[in-house]
């Protein structure tokens, strides 16, 4: 009689055929029960491994257990120095091995899951219950359906608010936030909130204006934005007065200038209508600053072309001189050349030659803006009466002599 074609005979082992009889063979860390129909466990201890793979142990386990503490905590393990799988659930083997159920030895002990394998919850803490265990999962992740394991939560996915004005990327446990230029990630709010430029005061002779992202630079009216968008520089020019009285302006300088040219240097007032012009709180007088925050020098020899009348115009720094030729004193403008000599004055001046001299000697604006006609040891005839040079040599028109007090080569302060 075949007795290994008995149904059961030799459960969680190898039936061997016999003359007359039979024997059960079984595998490590069983052996044969008093019946001699049965492999049971041995209580023989031996290496748990977590895992079986291509027909090799993986993941070795601290400590030696039983064979029912390894294959019934999971039939994913593998037993023993042999290196066998553990056997599939619910096959007569598993059945034969954990009679007790999954979790339990085959003597009824609760198997302790989370010592065997610490490992046993990645991102989370594992606690032990009876027959099994659960994963207590840290931040950022949560226990999937089988409860058995962590994973991670997708934040960006949960909440579509995250990382508002910018780009959410979940990472493992977590999430990062790429914000774009011009925002700035906080914490707080887990948003990217727009940075205000305009704190920083970034817009030189103009008003910032913040924007989502960004900033614009706005400039008054007579000034134009450079091409760094940051400065505002300027480009209108108008009048330039060098009186203000009783409110009127009044004696202007030929041409258009900078409005910070004329007001830093000869200018009381400036443009039509004239307004009056308002110290600059940041340079002194000479200086202006036409672009950026830098104080230039104003070179008054370019900005005001004739500025010395029958002189040379020399600039300095913070103000300028007018240079005379000889015989030539400045007057106490600072800006005129006037002759102070005295010399004949003569009545006639025919063909080159002066006649009709009137006695003593007198000065070139005495004779030429009253009744003579020609002046000087070089017999110089007077200018013609509504010409430039007659108005400058008489600018109180005929019998008047400009007179006032003079200075003599001393810089003209503005």
């Amino acid at each position: 009689i075949d007795e290994c074609e008995t149904p059961g005979m030799c459960m969680n082992g190898h039936c061997v055929n016999t003359e007359g009889s039979f024997r059960c063979e079984c595998m490590a860390g069983l052996a044969v029960g008093l019946d001699g129909r049965v492999c049971v466990d041995t209580h023989m201890r031996s290496t748990c491994y977590g895992g079986y793979k291509r027909g090799q142990c993986v993941k070795p386990f601290f400590g030696a257990v039983t064979k029912s503490e390894c294959c019934c905590a999971s039939v994913e393990y593998a037993f023993g120095e042999s290196c066998q799988p553990c056997p599939p659930q619910n096959s007569a083997e598993f059945l034969g091995l954990c009679s007790n159920g999954p979790g339990t030895t085959s003597d009824g002990r609760d198997i302790n899951e989370c010592a065997l394998d610490p490992d046993i919850c990645q991102n989370g803490v594992c606690e032990n219950m009876l027959r099994t265990y659960k994963c207590n999962c840290n931040m950022g992740f949560e226990v999937d359906t089988t409860g058995k394991n962590c994973v991670d939560i997708d934040e960006c996915a949960v909440n579509r608010l995250l990382c508002d004005n910018g780009l959410c990327r979940n990472t493992p446990g977590s999430f990062t936030c790429h914000c774009p230029t011009g925002f700035l990630f906080h914490a707080e709010t887990d948003v990217c909130e727009d940075i205000d430029e305009c704190e920083s005061k970034p817009c030189v002779n103009g008003d910032c204006k913040n924007s989502p992202g960004s900033y614009v630079c706005l400039c008054s009216a007579g000034s134009t934005l450079d091409s760094s968008g940051t400065q505002c520089i300027e480009t209108s020019k108008g009048t330039c007065w060098l009186k203000v009285i009783n409110g009127r302006c009044e004696i202007n300088i030929n041409g258009a200038t900078l409005k910070s040219h004329c007001c830093s240097t000869l200018g009381e007032a400036w443009g039509s209508p004239c307004a009056k012009c308002e110290p600059d709180q940041f340079c002194t007088r000479g200086y202006a600053r036409v672009r950026g925050t830098i104080c230039e020098d104003v070179n008054e020899c370019e900005v005001f072309p004739g500025v010395c009348i029958n002189g040379k115009c020399v600039n300095t720094v913070g103000s300028f001189i007018c240079q005379c030729p000889s015989g030539m004193t400045v007057d106490a403008t600072g800006r005129t050349c006037i002759d102070l000599r005295t010399e004949q004055c003569y009545l006639s001046h025919e063909d080159e030659r002066c006649g009709a001299p009137i006695p003593g000697r007198h000065r070139v604006d005495a004779c030429c803006c009253s009744v003579g006609v020609a002046w000087g040891p070089e017999c110089d005839e007077c200018p013609e009466k509504g010409s430039q040079e007659y108005s400058q040599l008489c600018p109180r028109g005929p019998g008047f002599a400009n007179r006032g007090d003079f200075i003599n080569g001393r810089p003209f302060l503005k």
